[in-house]
């Protein structure tokens, strides 16, 4: 929770800094980019306005409760093999996933978000293999799946 809590920290300093260093951020910024800030600044800045916050706030629980189920229920399909976690490890390990997938280091974070949830999976006694199956079935599911299903979308919609 510390962690979470240094993390909302930082993106509020990162949206006040972002509101009083406007001015600057435009200076510094070439001509060619002031568009793009303004644009990347106005939308930052209007998601998080007190209207919004409720919705914005029960929307991301909403889907990292989602998050947490799907991995819940890969782990619950391998507890024959004797896999059992508790409820907060496994939230854990699926938003450690979803963090890692926004991180711009590969497209989805591939390669990198199996790799190190394996390694989380390891760190809570989970033996090698076993977590091994379960990253690459969640991934299975949490990102193969939207390919297999967003590119037979794409051929669809080329048809019409």
């Amino acid at each position: 929770f510390a962690f979470g809590g240094l993390l909302v920290l930082a993106i509020i300093a990162g949206l006040a800094s972002m509101r009083w260093l406007s001015p600057l951020i435009h200076r510094i910024l070439p001509q060619r980019a002031h568009r793009v800030y303004g644009n990347f600044e106005h939308a930052a800045l209007r998601s998080f306005r007190p209207a919004v916050l409720p919705q914005l706030i029960g929307l991301t629980a909403a889907v990292w409760l989602l998050e947490g189920f799907r991995l819940y229920f890969v782990i619950l399909a391998l507890a024959q093999e004797g896999l059992i976690l508790s409820v907060p490890t496994i939230i854990f390990v699926a938003l450690a996933s979803s963090l890692l997938t926004a991180l711009p280091i590969t497209p989805a974070g591939l390669g990198v978000v199996e790799s190190t949830v394996t390694g989380v999976l390891i760190l809570f006694g989970v033996d090698r293999n076993l977590g091994s199956a379960v990253t690459l079935l969640d991934r299975l599911i949490n990102f193969w799946s939207l390919i297999v299903f967003g590119f037979l979308l794409y051929l669809v919609s080329k048809r019409k």
